[in-house]
């Protein structure tokens, strides 16, 4: 089965992002997140973009709930971020934003285009370029 969950990282804009195709699980959502989450030195000061246009299922609330909890304990506490959703379905942005009493300190958005989110997500850092080298993880 071919990798349904591509990361990029971008080290010098402090973002993540995963676009997730096809047939995802929140089980797979969760290890791959718990992946990369682990590999960088300080998770919490990265955002974090989700790219669900080309995803086909839906991540129930349960899912929700395990990826705050992750969130929480790699974080090792409140830590203000921000969190993109790119999605151009009306339905699940309204019902990404229905989570958003699960992340009490990220804020989140859903855009409809990459580019959008990528410029709300770098507002205020400091880069010389956001376009900048990023590391692909599997």
């Amino acid at each position: 089965m071919p990798n349904r969950i591509t990361v990029q990282i971008n080290d010098h804009a402090y973002f993540v992002t995963f676009k997730l195709r096809g047939i995802v699980y929140g089980s797979d959502l969760l290890e791959k997140t718990d992946e990369v989450y682990r590999s960088l030195e300080e998770p919490w000061r990265y955002n974090r973009l989700f790219d669900i246009r080309a995803f086909i299922n839906i991540l129930q609330f349960e899912d929700f709930r395990a990826l705050a909890d992750q969130w929480r304990s790699l974080a090792g506490g409140p830590t203000p971020t921000r969190f993109a959703v790119v999605t151009d379905d009306a339905t699940r942005a309204a019902r990404i934003e229905a989570f958003d009493p699960l992340f009490p300190d990220i804020t989140s958005r859903v855009f409809s285009r990459t580019r959008d989110a990528i410029g709300w997500l770098t507002e205020g850092v400091q880069v010389h370029n956001v376009v900048a080298p990023t590391r692909r993880v599997v």
